[in-house]
């Protein structure tokens, strides 16, 4: 078993399977109280977002299948690709339509960042990682993927091209 830390929740890697569960940290002061509830209610929106996405939209193929959650824990597919570079990730994302790249400038950068996707074997992109964050001056990921699942679907499955 494998353990990783996000920045707002823990992930279980046991077998094929990736555990999420929302990050809990204990307070080392009072004030602090606040910020781990947060964290931690942002840690459930994640998986339940993730899930719904799965759900509602499995037939992209750029989403990692999402088995089950009920907020608290989700069990995904565990990805056994790698982790692509970041120069690797741009290329991919510069090849989309301008109208899908100046959405991408409205995402918390942190939701499209090498960590969050992986290339698996068969030369497809997944994204591991796309429960939505709480971002209020942006775009939500689920969004951007509902207006752009088709360009995402095609580019990756094709991946960088020269």
């Amino acid at each position: 078993m494998h353990i990783r830390r996000g920045s707002s929740r823990v992930v279980f890697l046991v077998g094929r399977w990736a555990i999420k569960v929302p990050l809990v940290m204990i307070p080392h002061k009072r004030a602090d109280v606040e910020g781990i509830w947060k964290r931690f209610l942002i840690g459930m929106i994640a998986n339940l977002t993730e899930y719904v996405m799965w759900l509602v939209f499995r037939r992209w193929n750029f989403l990692t299948p999402v088995y089950f959650s009920i907020g608290f824990v989700s069990i995904q597919k565990r990805s056994f690709g790698t982790k692509p570079s970041w120069d690797e990730m741009d290329a991919l994302w510069m090849q989309m339509s301008e109208h899908a790249q100046g959405h991408l400038r409205r995402l918390d950068p942190h939701q499209i960042q090498p960590g969050n996707v992986w290339r698996e074997s068969d030369g497809i992109y997944r994204f591991v990682d796309f429960g939505d964050k709480v971002c209020p001056s942006g775009m939500a990921l689920s969004t951007f993927f509902v207006h752009h699942h088709e360009e995402l679907s095609k580019l990756f499955n094709k991946g960088v091209q020269q």
